[in-house]
């Protein structure tokens, strides 16, 4: 399933490069593509694996993974950045880290409430935006 929720986000990404240097079709390939990832094989593979549980197990396993963001992953991969001198990338990655944070102590809120649904939804953007500044970071490099 990783493989598939990894094609749906990096085929987005491609297409989000593709609308930034104006080939449309391509984009609209890529676009295509991600959403067979995503309603085709993901969901099926995740249904298969009970991978979708209560709105409550879902947040609970939503917390988890935004915990290990916040405070190991991104913070690792600030410190690493600090110690090869890339700055600017540890700048980023410290700022995604208090995202996460936020996206965590939310999500723990939402925990027994029906606003749950609406605040997920409301994540995607910043999800989104995530994905923008890694895309910007990464045309850094070249």
């Amino acid at each position: 399933m990783k493989g598939e929720a990894y094609a749906y986000a990096a085929y987005n990404l491609f297409a989000t490069e593709a609308d930034r240097q104006a080939h449309s079709a391509v984009s609209k390939t890529f676009r295509s593509t991600a959403q067979a990832e995503l309603n085709e094989h993901l969901r099926e593979a995740s249904t298969l694996a009970g991978t979708v549980g209560t709105n409550a197990a879902n947040l609970r396993q939503a917390i988890s993974g935004e915990t290990y963001e916040h405070q190991v992953m991104y913070r690792r991969f600030a410190d690493q950045a600090r110690t090869d001198g890339d700055l600017e990338a540890a700048k980023l990655f410290t700022e995604l880290a208090a995202d996460e944070g936020r996206h965590r102590d939310a999500r723990a809120t939402a925990v027994g409430d029906t606003a749950a649904a609406r605040y997920f939804r409301n994540t995607a953007a910043d999800e989104a935006k995530h994905a923008v500044v890694f895309e910007q970071a990464l045309n850094q490099l070249h």
